[in-house]
């Protein structure tokens, strides 16, 4: 091999080797942009069904728009339909909440779901499991208040 094809050679390898390097940290550097919106939607969505507050979702909604799949996005619109078009009247005139309860922990798994399916392309997760082994657990308000105060206060260290 002459001196010119070497060059030539090590030139298209270095190319290529920065080329994909930068593929992999733009990729990266989506994927924590991901990470860090579906966390805060996660968590928006826990005020909304734990402490009443909708304040946090319907920001985080809009935020949405910028990184989340078109699944995630249709998820968490239908479930903030849901909660405004059905949940706030049934809670002010119905006292059996065990089926609206029901219907609200289904919508939060499909877009738990839709979440998964969008960061991690081969999931065995789908809705019949969601269905059949879905659990969706309560806490009292004041213990969901506490933790985020603990997380935010290690956040800020």
């Amino acid at each position: 091999m002459d001196a010119a094809t070497l060059a030539i050679v090590t030139a298209s390898l270095s190319l290529l080797s920065w080329t994909s390097q930068q593929y992999f940290a733009r990729n990266e550097e989506k994927r924590r942009k991901k990470e860090e919106l579906y966390r805060k939607l996660l968590d928006s969505i826990l005020d909304v069904s734990a402490l009443g507050d909708a304040a946090p979702l319907i920001v985080e909604s809009q935020r949405m728009w910028l990184y989340a799949s078109d699944e995630v996005l249709e998820a968490v619109y239908d479930y903030v339909k849901f909660f405004y078009d059905y949940v706030l009247n049934t809670f002010a005139t119905d006292k059996n909440h065990e089926k609206l309860n029901a219907e609200i922990s289904e919508k939060i798994a499909i877009i738990s779901l839709a979440i998964r399916r969008d960061v991690r392309r081969s999931t065995k997760i789908n809705r019949e499991w969601i269905r059949s082994r879905y659990i969706s657990m309560a806490v009292p308000k004041e213990a969901i208040a506490q933790y985020r105060n603990q997380t935010r206060s290690v956040r800020s260290d």
